[in-house]
């Protein structure tokens, strides 16, 4: 049911941005095929650090990879939970695509997250699996587009469940979080 729903979901914010591009010719379309292939495969299973830590791996690295292969510059932010328990380790995965006016003070900073850790019961798509391919799909279509004015940071979250760095300091403060 859940996952049923979650495809329903993104089929109809698909409507929605493929209509919007209609008026923005320069702008590719959203792939329902890269939004299904995301949720059948690596965000449609648990991705929990205990119970299946294969495939929170697996999708750490589809993650990296299609930050790379769309031309962003990535970091691994690793951390310790605030417990200090070594269970609790973790890793933030931050993409950015710099706009034409990075690095001036009229660049305004465009931040994307979503979270791709999920609770030890969850069979992933309904724990943010739809929004991580929202997400990597953002960046697709994003990047194949002309330069824009504005830095855009995506932030795959690690531990979201579990306290990790909390999204606000990540977004809030980019300026301290070593960027690739």
């Amino acid at each position: 049911m859940g996952k049923q729903l979650c495809l329903y979901l993104a089929f109809w914010w698909l409507q929605i941005a493929t209509t919007a591009s209609a008026a923005w010719p320069d702008v590719l379309a959203v792939s329902v095929q890269n939004l299904r292939e995301s949720l059948e495969g690596p965000f449609g299973v648990n991705r929990h650090h205990v119970t299946n830590p294969e495939g929170k791996t697996a999708a750490r690295r589809h993650i990296t990879e299609t930050f790379r292969r769309h031309g962003l510059n990535v970091t691994l932010q690793d951390f310790t939970g605030p417990t200090g328990n070594p269970g609790k380790n973790g890793t933030n995965i931050i993409g950015v695509k710099r706009g034409k006016l990075y690095g001036s003070s009229d660049d305004k900073i465009v931040a994307v997250g979503a979270h791709y850790d999920t609770v030890s019961t969850s069979p992933g798509v309904d724990d943010d699996g739809s929004g991580m391919a929202a997400m990597l799909e953002m960046v697709r279509v994003m990047t194949s587009c002309s330069q824009q004015n504005y830095t855009t940071i995506f932030v795959a979250f690690d531990h979201e469940e579990a306290g990790g760095i909390p999204p606000a300091d990540v977004i809030t403060n980019p300026c301290n979080t070593e960027m690739g």
